[in-house]
């Protein structure tokens, strides 16, 4: 099967959105979770009776945490759209198809007839 213009368009641009998107999530949202981090993090410092060390430590994995479940998120909401996409495309180009095709076979006993 050959590609033409506009499915060779779609792949670099799959690809180009498939690495810069789900980055620019990432880099996005990262400082908004950082400073949740720290607002939970001063909330325990304030707190006169938590050891700073725990504060510390639960900072960490906060953070942690956070950066593990924001390129998880990134990923999907940038993958997603593309696989629908794709899938879309084609889905909608194949009953297309198939339905031009029901109608072309349906003309054909009527002209075959004198």
């Amino acid at each position: 099967m050959r590609l033409n213009g506009w499915q060779r368009i779609g792949i670099v641009a799959s690809i180009i959105w498939a690495i810069s998107g789900p980055l620019w999530v990432y880099y996005t949202a990262s400082p908004q979770q950082s400073l949740v981090a720290e607002e939970h993090f001063g909330t325990c410092l304030d707190s006169k009776t938590i050891d700073p060390n725990v504060c510390q430590t639960n900072y960490e994995q906060e953070i942690a945490f956070a950066r593990n479940f924001l390129w998880k998120v990134a990923t999907v909401v940038c993958l997603m759209p593309l696989l629908l996409g794709w899938l879309g495309t084609y889905g909608i180009r194949g009953v297309t198809r198939w339905i031009r095709v029901g109608f072309r076979n349906a003309r054909k006993p009527d002209e075959d007839t004198p």
